[in-house]
């Protein structure tokens, strides 16, 4: 399997989760689904393949905390798919949290929807957003 491969199947092992919590937020399949830790798992197995061969070389360099020795390590293509499988993961595990948390706070879908977008592409952004719209539901309720 090439990298590149494994690039598409990271997108393609995510994306459904995320066009449920965007698309059908209020199915009942999506809460029990979205609901579930396992969604994490084919892109932190991924990451795992990739990553824990490669943590000797990626702890060398990266402990140095020289920015020019990170986008070194970062240029290569096996490195950018590491890099690429960790926010695939870590943003899938915000944007469950913040479908969740939004589900519990009785979020409005559309606004809702648009925070999950800006989380899957801009995540500290997104997640700044969705707690700037929680507080301001929280307190207009």
């Amino acid at each position: 399997m090439t990298l590149n491969t494994v690039f598409l199947v990271s997108f393609i092992t995510a994306a459904p989760f995320w066009g449920m919590m965007i698309f059908l937020p209020e199915w009942k399949w999506t809460r029990r689904i979205i609901r579930s830790p396992l969604i994490f798992l084919p892109s932190a197995l991924l990451y795992a393949v990739f990553a824990l061969p490669n943590v000797i070389e990626a702890y060398r360099v990266l402990g140095s905390l020289s920015l020019t020795s990170t986008a070194a390590l970062f240029g290569t293509e096996l490195f950018t798919l590491i890099i690429w499988l960790h926010f695939i993961t870590v943003d899938l595990v915000a944007g469950r949290w913040a479908y969740l948390d939004g589900q519990e706070h009785d979020i409005p879908t559309i606004p809702m929807g648009i925070c999950l977008l800006l989380i899957v592409m801009f995540a500290p952004l997104g997640i700044l957003i969705y707690l700037g719209l929680r507080t301001i539901v929280s307190r207009t309720r």
